[in-house]
């Protein structure tokens, strides 16, 4: 009997060229990048504070360790709606991960 894949569905992933979107253009639309915190990445939204983000977050070499060593096979990974809005018509060039 064959091995059915291990498929992350709630994998977070924000690539360098997203992220440096978002400090160049955040501000326009509400986001604002935090880089003082020592533990990591924060992300300010809606009135609300994110992370702080695990550096497999935002680091493809150690996202796919961390993958590896949780034997996931496939990751499935969604921009939210902000998301897409602030990417506009740019959102598969940026978020490519290659």
């Amino acid at each position: 009997m064959a091995k059915s894949p291990i498929i992350d569905i709630h994998a977070h992933f924000f690539p360098e060229r997203y992220l440096k979107l978002l400090d160049e253009e955040g501000e326009t639309f509400g986001i604002r990048l935090q880089r003082a915190n020592p533990k990591g990445l924060m992300i300010e939204m809606n009135g609300g504070v994110q992370g702080p983000l695990k550096p497999a977050f935002t680091d493809l070499d150690l996202r796919l360790k961390e993958t590896n060593r949780k034997r996931v096979d496939v990751h499935a990974s969604f921009s939210r709606a902000d998301q897409a809005k602030i990417l506009g018509s740019n959102a598969a060039r940026l978020l490519k991960f290659g």
